[in-house]
């Protein structure tokens, strides 16, 4: 499903954070992800500047919780993954992530995802 917020005007790209995979220890949820490029108005293959990694106690009322840099590029497989520490145990966490251009062109948000944490 699309999201409803987002600006349908902006050019279509490929979601190069989709797909992301979670895994849990006691007080921390880990998320991971393929890093890929950011595809421009013109078709060429964009930096990737940032991850944008939003969270929510409800589902579809993301906020930002969390950037990370990417320091090497193509992205280093430690550039795509993020462990949130500051989960509650037995509360449900709705994710979802974004990656950002060196331009600052934000790609679509990844499918929401959730997981209780344990």
């Amino acid at each position: 499903t699309e999201d409803p917020t987002e600006d349908p005007t902006e050019d279509p790209t490929e979601d190069p954070t989709d797909n992301p995979t979670v895994g849990t220890n006691i007080g921390e949820i880990t998320l991971s992800w393929n890093p890929q490029s950011i595809l421009g108005s013109d078709g060429r293959d964009l930096p990737i500047y940032e991850y944008r990694i939003y969270r929510s106690n409800v589902s579809g009322h993301l906020s930002l919780l969390n950037t990370i840099v990417v320091e090497n590029n193509p992205p280093l497989s430690s550039d795509s993954t993020y462990t949130d520490q500051t989960v509650i145990s037995d509360q449900i966490y709705y994710y979802a992530i974004s990656a950002v251009s060196l331009m600052g062109d934000e790609s679509p948000r990844s499918t929401e995802i959730s997981i209780t944490a344990p």
